[in-house]
This record gives structure tokens, C-alpha cells and sequence, in this order.
């Protein structure tokens, strides 16, 4: 992700004044915000925040708590600029998107041109694991990027603000360029994944619930410039709108059982995770009837949800409690990818004594 950081580091405030003028700020921000919902008292993690625009406009919009990150030092500054000159009780982070740590509990998590600067699937899994760790059960990220349909040669965009200078084939994804036209012309490079891509990654991630929308042309953007004036926008958008939910109870496929495990296991070594005295003690039990090298049993597995009761869910984020809800289903299933998959988070429960 060093790439993006030098892009965004090279253009700067040129890139704040693109989104304030350009034609296809008026759309994406509404698609944005329409698929965000009613933001009345939602905690939101607002990724590729750079200098904050849509951070801001997730606030005004009723927001209780809203964190912004980005890769880019000088977008995080020219953010941090604003909050100070205007305050809206809004945090701020310069960070990398493919190892983002869990900064909290989020309703929502926004990503707007952010899983388009992945350069591979690994990188793209990882942005996707960020966003699923650091979502409550049932909470909802909604990204903007590069449509997997969106034909480079197909109708043009410069009227829109965006210039598309070449696209070169790659594995699973084609390398945009494109200049961004504004008062300076900048230009940036990026990637088109396919839909098998995200599909793999967002697995991978332990999505099992998204989906794609294609954006609309607002009213207001219609009465300013025309409706004509939209039609290349209409016939081959370049955005696309994704859209994926936690699962709120862990439906426990044994991807959602690694990455459960993966993203508990990461901010424990980070120390960014501890478990509590009871979530030691429920783990240890668990743990005193597993042989080495086995398994728990499903009824192992459920005495310990008996035990732990209501707090065991609530406390500490719930996120062993997740792990043991994903390995239920897991267990009664069997299989190979069933027992690699429960091994690991055997694993994870050795390393809580």
C-alpha cells in the first residue's frame, strides 16, 4: 500500500479540491450515504478517510462516534486541520488499511476508494478481515469502488471529472490509470478486481452476505447539469457500491471460523486483545477435556456457553464467544477443512492461559 500513500502524499489538497468540485461528487456522495442508512446515534469506522469528507458528512448526519483512517500522513494532517478549525468530536488515524488493528466496536464501516488500492488478493482479504474485525455481529461496512463490469473503453467520463488513461491486464484484475481532473490535473493508479476476486476474498474474510449496487444519479445532480449531461455515467459507471454484513450469529462455515480466529488471534499478539479472567477460565475447562492433538466435542462446546452465561457473550467484545459459536456448527459437520479449521482455534485457546 506504499503506492497509494506516495499518490495521496504527492497530491494533497488537490485531491480535497476534486472532491468539492468535480461533477461526480454529487452522486457518489449520495449513494454513499443512502446505502449508509439512518445514522442517529451509530458508531462508524470510516476508512480511506483521507481528508475527511465523507467522516464529516457521517457526523453532520447524526453519528454518535466516528473514526477516521488513512494510509496518506498528509490527508490524516489536512483532516486533523479541519477538525481543528471546526470541531465535530471526530478522531482521526493514519494507518494501513491491510493491518488495521480493531480500533473499537462499529455499527458501520465506510470505505469509499479504498479496496480498489489493493494490488493483490491478499491484500484485498486483508482489507476485507479489518473491516469484518472491527464490525459488531450483524453490523454493515458499504464500499465504493471500481465496478467489475466498468468497460475502459467503453463511454468516457472527463465530463464527470475522471480521465481514464489506460487499463493493463493482471491476475484476477485489471491496473487502472486515471487522472483526476480538476484546477491540476493528478493522476492515479488502481485496480478493477472481478467479481470472482472479491467473492474468494470476501469469503476468505468470513462474509457470507453482500451485495452489488449499481449507483444512481440523484435528482439534484439531474437539475444542476441536466439529464442528458449523465448518460456516459448511466451506461458505464466507473463506481460500484458493496455492501456486506457481519453475520450476527456466527453461521459456521470453517472460513468463518478462521477468520474469526485469525483476526482474535492477530490482536492478541498485538496486544491489542486480552481475555478476561472468565474467558481464561471457560477456555481452561474447555481445554482439560480436549486430548492433545483432538478436539472439543459439541457438548464440550455448548457446557461452556452454559457455563460463561450472559456475560461470556457481552463482555470483552464477546469475540471468543463468536469463535466458539462459529466451531459448533463446524464440529457437527466434520470434514478435513473442518478439522483444520477447529484445530486453529484449539489453538487460539491455548495461548489464553
Amino acid at each position: 500500500m506504499t503506492e497509494q500513500n506516495d499518490q495521496y502524499a504527492v497530491i494533497g489538497d488537490r485531491y480535497s479540491d476534486f472532491k468539492d468540485t468535480a461533477p461526480l461528487a454529487g452522486p457518489e456522495a449520495h449513494n454513499v450515504l443512502k446505502h449508509l442508512g439512518d445514522l442517529t446515534g451509530a458508531r462508524v469506522l470510516d476508512l480511506a478517510c483521507g481528508h475527511g469528507h465523507y467522516t464529516r458528512l457521517i457526523k453532520s448526519a447524526g453519528a454518535a462516534e466516528v473514526v477516521g483512517v488513512d494510509l496518506s500522513p498528509v490527508m490524516v494532517e489536512l483532516a486533523r486541520e479541519t477538525e481543528q478549525k471546526d470541531p465535530q468530536g471526530i478522531t482521526y488515524h493514519a494507518a494501513d488499511a491491510v493491518n488495521l488493528p480493531r480500533l473499537g466496536e462499529f455499527d458501520l464501516v465506510s470505505a469509499v476508494w479504498l479496496l480498489n488500492y489493493a494490488t493483490t488478493k491478499d491484500e484485498l482479504t486483508s482489507m476485507l478481515r479489518g473491516i469484518h474485525d472491527n464490525l459488531v455481529p450483524g453490523g454493515t461496512f458499504v464500499a465504493l469502488t471500481v465496478w467489475p463490469e466498468f468497460d475502459p473503453f467503453g463511454p468516457e467520463w472527463d465530463a464527470y471529472g475522471l480521465r481514464v488513461v489506460s487499463e493493463t491486464p493482471a491476475e484476477d484484475r485489471g491496473v487502472l490509470v486515471t487522472d483526476l481532473i480538476g484546477t491540476e490535473t493528478s493522476t492515479i493508479t488502481t485496480s478493477r478486481w472481478s467479481y470472482e476476486a472479491f467473492a474468494e476474498c470476501l469469503a476468505a474474510a468470513g462474509f457470507t452476505t453482500y451485495s452489488w449496487h449499481v449507483p444512481e444519479v440523484p435528482a439534484e445532480s439531474v437539475e444542476r447539469f441536466g439529464d442528458a449531461f449523465w448518460d456516459n455515467y448511466r451506461a458505464n459507471p466507473i463506481p460500484g457500491l458493496l455492501i456486506g454484513t457481519r453475520t450476527a450469529t456466527p453461521g459456521g462455515t470453517p472460513a468463518e471460523l478462521r477468520a474469526a480466529v485469525e483476526g482474535l488471534d492477530a490482536d492478541l499478539s498485538a496486544g491489542d486483545w486480552a481475555p478476561t479472567e472468565l474467558e481464561r477460565v471457560l477456555a481452561a475447562k474447555l481445554l482439560t477435556a480436549v486430548p492433545e492433538g483432538g478436539l472439543p466435542t459439541v457438548d464440550a462446546v455448548r457446557a461452556v456457553f452454559w457455563e460463561g452465561s450472559e456475560a461470556f457473550l457481552r463482555e470483552n467484545g464477546g469475540r471468543p464467544a463468536l469463535v466458539l459459536g462459529a466451531l459448533l456448527p463446524v464440529l457437527e459437520a466434520g470434514g478435513e477443512e473442518a478439522v483444520t479449521a477447529a484445530g486453529a482455534a484449539v489453538t487460539l485457546l491455548r495461548r489464553f492461559s
